[in-house]
């Protein structure tokens, strides 16, 4: 098995440890969001970090529990690009899209769900992802959250180029964010 997927094996289970506070903001996502210190970017405000390195929207069903078990007041979901790397059909990360999003109904009525676009990716990503495919992805995001009353944050007008690639100086890896990324991400959803 490969390295990151013990590891995030590793975080989610200390999350089983962690669920005692109910209410605040919650962060569920990947890498990307895993890699925010969002306690930090947002002082005083009472911040859980639920994101997963190597996270899909699969992978993120399979522990959506930890989340509704957390009750959160405000929930920011960012989650896809390892769907897109992976290369996982649409129709597929739609229906787990539409079972987070079923869940999160049920569970967490109370909630304000914020479901953020996938950032764009540049040259530098290790996978080779179409700017088309994030657009269609970030459609499909934007539909469901329409439809069920989410607010829907498009954070591509802060990231991407003039060529919809991800600013460069936002990235070391064609990807994962720098400091500048994670102010840019926090002064978007602010």
């Amino acid at each position: 098995r490969r390295h990151g997927v013990r590891a995030g094996e590793r975080r989610v289970s200390q999350f089983e440890l962690l669920q005692q506070r109910r209410g605040g903001v919650v962060f569920l996502g990947d890498s990307l969001t895993q890699g925010g210190l969002w306690d930090e970017l947002f002082p005083g405000v009472d911040v859980r970090n639920r994101g997963v390195d190597g996270d899909t929207t699969g992978t993120a069903l399979a522990r959506i529990h930890q989340v509704h078990a957390l009750a959160p007041r405000k929930l920011f979901v960012m989650l896809g690009i390892n769907d897109l790397n992976l290369r996982v059909p649409l129709a597929q990360t739609a229906a787990h899209l539409e079972d987070l999003f079923d869940g999160f109904d049920r569970a967490l009525p109370s909630t304000r769900i914020h479901v953020q676009s996938v950032l764009p990716v540049n040259d530098a990503w290790i996978f080779e992802i179409e700017p088309a495919a994030i657009d269609a992805l970030n459609a499909e995001l934007a539909r469901q959250a329409r439809e069920r009353g989410y607010v829907f944050v498009d954070l591509r007008p802060a990231f991407a180029d003039a060529d919809g690639r991800l600013r460069g100086d936002l990235s070391n890896d064609g990807l994962h964010l720098t400091g500048a990324g994670y102010a840019a991400w926090r002064q978007a959803i602010r």
